[in-house]
């Protein structure tokens, strides 16, 4: 397992929870925009970049409503047209190999913020994955992170 998803407590309580807690003062909007309609964006954390993301916020704004899933994945591949967040990268997809494991980490209906009661730890090689219902070819993306390198 390569992304965790973790309950949010009291700001307090969750400076003491893990060793590797930093304040979030990363906030990056990524604002994406394409020809061609998606259903996937993916944040891999690559294989080879020494880091521990911490997500803190994610908020997806899209022009019309939908229901988004988040998925975790290890090791998946990134496109070559992605864009990047320090070494945090950052893609949309068409589709997902079949054969790729995922884990299903929630159900989002209707709402901005995907990070509401949880938090994401994405360890080298590690993927967070927003699966729409309904295909995509617009969205802004505006994530609070954090990074431990190593």
């Amino acid at each position: 397992m390569k992304v965790f998803w973790l309950k949010k407590y009291s700001e307090e309580r969750e400076i003491n929870m893990y060793r590797s807690y930093k304040e979030s003062n990363n906030n990056s909007t990524v604002n994406i925009k394409d020809d061609i309609l998606y259903r996937y964006l993916t944040l891999t954390n690559p294989i080879d970049s020494k880091c521990v993301y911490t997500l803190h916020e994610l908020n997806l704004k899209l022009k019309d409503n939908n229901v988004l899933k988040l998925l975790s994945a290890d090791n998946l591949d990134s496109p070559e047209l992605s864009r990047q967040v320090s070494s945090l990268q950052i893609a949309q997809e068409l589709s997902i190999k079949p054969d790729a494991e995922h884990r299903e980490l929630a159900t989002i209906k209707n709402s901005e913020n995907l990070f509401k009661n949880n938090y994401a730890i994405l360890l080298p090689g590690g993927s967070l994955v927003i699966e729409a219902e309904k295909a995509i070819n617009e969205a802004a993306l505006s994530i609070d992170w954090s990074v431990e390198e190593f």
